[in-house]
Parts: structure tokens; C-alpha cells; sequence
């Protein structure tokens, strides 16, 4: 899915008006009408919910939402002037609905709070493009100190829905719940500014398809769709060597299971084969993963890809390992942890061309230097995908992977669960793995990471987040191979997780 910023999707409602053809009133009542429906499903019908709207488009959604709730719901609607000027599909449902507005100017006009009760926030939606100050601010503020169950529409109000130098301090809505149209708002994949929107559900309204079809971005998520045809069912009449030869590097004293983790996870991404230097922890990782060849110095010919750096330490030893790897194999290569730092501290060694990095936070600062923010290391870490030719995966809550063409790929699928030690040795094992397999380095990069993320999904579903660890995400590749190749069917009879929810991060897609 592609995503656009805020003047695209105002593009793409007037296309949508223009070719569907569809008014524009009729087009908020649409989107409106359905996100009523969605929120209602979880409110306890007894409790009171606070409808709080400005006056531009965001404040027409609202009163649309307050008119569609109040035959189950006790419902109060707040006007909060000094939005903007008001905008035609406002005035035109305030009349129409004949809603009771109560008006808002200053915190003297605001309501006693039940506690217990529901706050629908629409005030701004994307109409921000500065930080919001003064009385509107100070109202902000009250809302969020309500003791309510926030729910925002579209986007919480006082945050710009575009990747930007946000600025701590401004006013925001704290939601406990964001309802994005159609698409999620970048900034909402930051951490700076996407701990503001609480849980994400992201509602299609019915965008005319054509204008994305027609539409470019560099900006975009990886879908289920897009797995199909990377991970096909083998064929009868193979063998292991058409499946190709992982070579992972890795390991040192006291980081054993940095190693483990890379190598069983490699095991199981569908390489042939997989040979394992590992030094000195040779006799371990033997009797751990008997599946993998295991060599104590690196010999290993006809490898069509390498993995390195998982616990491989920094010592003298671990740079003559992975000056080794640099000099002496000439195929895709992953390069991630200490790997990282090992480059980061030795600017004599080179990252070669059309590899693939995975750091989290800390080691891309090591490596490229500090960030202001989220938004400036994300525009770096494009720019040095860029300018070295490598695909870099940084690690976080919605994994960005840069490419050197200049695309960036937001993963949305994973959990809290899986912010364990040995995670990203699990990623690093399975992108290593495909790429042995013949992917290219950006799809093996963005594919690995999508199916880290749902086996991590799956996992969840029966096991609970605290107790979770690297080695559930290796148990459940099984079921997230199943459930990408033969569809989910294949996995769960009625096409349902258990509980009848999708995984966390599917609702985004």
C-alpha cells in the first residue's frame, strides 16, 4: 500500500468525487457512518461520550459520528471555535442533522467528565501544519487530563500528519485510539509522535482504487499480496542445491545465542544448505543446530550468501573474521550487530555494494552518526542507502526499510512481544536464508522482515508477550510459511485467528 501526504489524499477525495462520481458530502457521511459503526462496537452503552469537534471536515466527520451513535448512546456534541473558518460539509450537517452543539471557547465551556466515558476527538484531524498553542492548546490539555477513553477520527488533533521536526511540548491528543481514513498518516510511524494515536485501525472508505493505481510514492508498506509467488511451494524433482548456500559468521565467548538464534532461524527460511563459522563455540552449535554444517575458520566455497555479525564481538579476532568475509566472498551479504559496530569503528573496512544492513537504533547512530529525531534518521538512513548502494533495514516498532533507488517500505505487522534479545538475530538468519535463495537484496530484506513480523503475530496469538522470546518467532515460521504459500485457510479453518482477530499490525494493511 502506498502511502501519500496530506494535500495526495485531499487529491484523491476530489478524485474519488470527480469519478466515482460521489458528492463530497456523501463521501464524509460514507467515511463517517462506517467509523461510527467500527467504534461503537466496543463502547459500553451506558457510558456518556463527549463529541468534541472543530469546524472544518474533521468537525463535520464528528457530527455525523455524534448523529450515528445517539440512538445507543448518550451523546453531547462541543464545537470548539478558533479551528479554522468553517467549512461547507460543517454547516451543512450542523443544519441538516439539527444537532445540539454546545460551544467551545475557552476551558470554562468544557464539561464535568464522567470517568468511564468516551471523548471522540475531532477537532483538527489533518488540518495542523504548526504546533497548536494558546486557548485551543490549553483545551487540548484538558481533554487529555479527562480520565475518558479517547477515540480520534482520522488522526489525534494537534498532530501533523506528515514525518516532520516535531516539536516536544506541543499541544497533541493523547488518543487511546486513532481511526485513520484510508490510509495510516506517516507521521503516525514515528515514535516521537506515533505514541499520540494509542491503538491504530485504519478504515478504507472507498478511495477511488484508479488514483493509487495512477499515483506515485516512494513511501509504502509490504502486504500479504505482495508475498505472493517470493515463497512458492519446492518443487518434486529438486534438490537442496537449488535452494542455495547460506553462510553465517558469527558468534563469540559469552554470545552463543546470538549465533543459535541466526542459524536455526536460516534453517528454517528455506536455504539448501548452511555452513556456520562460529570459532571456538563450534562444539555447541553443532549439537544445537545439527541441520548446518560447522566450521571453526571460514573455508566454505560456493556460498551464494552471507550473514554476519550476530554476537560476533569486536575484539581484534572479530574484525580479521569479518575482514575475511569482506575479501574473500563475492556474493549478497547481510551484515548486522557487531558487524555494525565493527564498521563503525574501523572506517577502514568498506561495506561492500548491494548489501544488506540491519540495525537498530543505537547501531545506526554508531555507525552514521546521531539524530535529531525519528523524521532525520529516517531521511538519513534513505540518504545512505543511497549513496553506499545497500538496503538498509532499521529496526523498531514499524521496521523502515531504505533501498538504494530511494523507496522506503514500512513494515506494520510484529508486536511488543517480540522486543526480545535474539530477535534481530532471528531476522538476520531468515533474510540470509533468502537471499541464498536467489532473492534480491531489497526483497529479501523487505520479505524477511514482513514474515519476522507475522511469525511473531502468530505467536502471540497463544502465547502471551512477556514470556514470548526469540525462539517462539523460529517456532511459528512454520505457520507463517504455511499461511503465505497456501493461504490462511490452510493455517485456521474459518479463516480467522484465534479469538477471531487478525494479528496485531494486520488492520493497517
Amino acid at each position: 500500500m502506498k502511502f501519500y501526504d496530506a494535500q495526495q489524499l485531499r487529491d484523491w477525495d476530489a478524485y474519488t468525487i470527480k469519478h466515482e462520481p460521489i458528492s463530497g458530502n456523501m463521501l464524509m457521511k460514507r467515511a463517517a457512518e462506517f467509523c461510527a459503526m467500527v467504534m461503537s462496537v466496543d463502547m459500553e452503552k451506558d457510558c456518556p461520550v463527549y463529541v468534541f469537534c472543530g469546524t472544518g471536515k474533521n468537525g463535520g466527520d464528528g457530527l455525523i459520528i455524534a448523529d450515528s451513535l445517539k440512538a445507543t448512546h448518550h451523546v453531547e456534541v462541543y464545537v470548539v471555535n478558533g479551528t479554522g473558518s468553517e467549512c461547507p460539509e460543517f454547516r451543512h450537517y450542523l443544519k441538516k442533522l439539527k444537532i445540539h452543539a454546545n460551544q467551545v471557547n475557552t476551558t470554562a465551556d468544557l464539561p464535568e467528565f464522567e470517568e468511564g466515558g468516551y471523548i471522540i476527538d475531532a477537532i483538527l484531524g489533518m488540518g495542523v501544519n504548526k504546533p497548536v498553542i494558546g486557548i485551543l492548546a490549553n483545551i487540548i490539555e484538558e481533554i487529555n487530563d479527562s480520565g475518558c477513553y479517547i477515540m480520534s477520527v482520522d488522526l489525534p488533533s494537534g498532530l501533523q500528519p506528515e514525518m516532520h521536526d516535531h516539536v516536544e511540548g506541543s499541544a497533541i491528543i493523547k488518543a487511546s485510539e486513532t481511526y485513520p481514513f484510508q490510509q495510516v498518516k506517516p507521521s503516525m510511524l514515528l515514535p516521537e509522535t506515533g505514541k499520540y494515536c494509542g491503538n491504530i485501525l485504519m478504515l478504507p472508505i472507498g478511495l477511488h482504487p484508479d488514483f493509487a493505481n495512477e499515483t506515485p510514492s516512494d513511501f509504502y508498506t509490504f502486504e500479504l499480496e505482495a508475498m505472493e509467488g517470493l515463497l512458492e511451494p519446492r518443487q518434486k524433482f529438486s534438490h537442496k542445491g537449488d535452494y542455495g548456500h547460506a553462510l553465517l559468521v558469527v558468534g563469540s565467548k559469552g554470545k552463543f545465542g546470538a549465533a543459535r538464534f541466526a542459524a536455526e532461524a536460516c534453517t528454517k527460511s528455506g536455504a539448501g544448505l548452511l555452513s556456520v563459522e562460529c570459532g571456538h563455540l563450534s562444539d555447541m552449535m553443532q549439537l544445537s543446530v545439527p541441520e548446518a554444517m560447522i566450521f571453526d575458520e571460514v573455508i566454505i566455497p560456493k556460498i551464494t550468501a552471507v550473514g554476519c555479525g550476530c554476537g560476533l564481538g569486536t575484539d581484534e579476532l572479530a574484525k580479521v573474521r569479518l575482514k575475511y568475509v569482506l575479501e574473500n566472498f563475492d556474493c549478497p551479504m547481510v551484515f548486522d550487530a557487531d558487524a555494525l559496530n565493527l564498521f563503525a569503528k574501523h572506517k577502514d573496512l568498506k561495506i561492500p555494494e548491494g548489501s544488506i544492513l540491519t540495525p537498530h537504533v543505537g547501531e545506526f547512530e554508531r555507525l552514521f552518526g546521531p539524530s535529531a529525531n525519528g523524521y532525520r534518521r529516517l531521511l538519513k538512513a534513505k540518504e545512505m542507502a543511497s549513496k553506499l548502494q545497500v538496503t538498509i533495514v532499521l529496526k523498531g516498532t514499524y521496521t523502515i526499510t531504505c533501498v538504494p533507488e530511494g523507496e522506503i517500505c514500512i513494515n506494520t505487522n510484529g508486536n511488543p512481544g517480540m522486543a526480545k534479545g535474539g530477535s534481530g538475530d532471528v531476522l538476520t538468519g531468515l533474510i540470509t536464508g533468502f537471499l541464498a535463495k536467489g532473492m534480491p537484496p531489497n526483497v529479501a530484506a523487505i520479505a524477511g522482515v514482513y514474515m519476522h513480523g507475522l511469525a511473531g503475530d502468530l505467536a502471540v496469538q497463544t502465547l502471551d508477550m512477556e514470556t514470548m522470546t526469540a525462539s517462539d518467532i523460529i517456532n511459528y515460521f512454520s505457520d507463517a510459511f504455511r499461511f503465505v504459500i497456501n493461504g490462511p485457510e490452510s493455517l485456521l479453518p474459518d479463516d480467522e485467528f484465534p479469538g477471531g482477530n487478525l494479528p496485531p499490525g494486520f488492520s493497517m494493511n
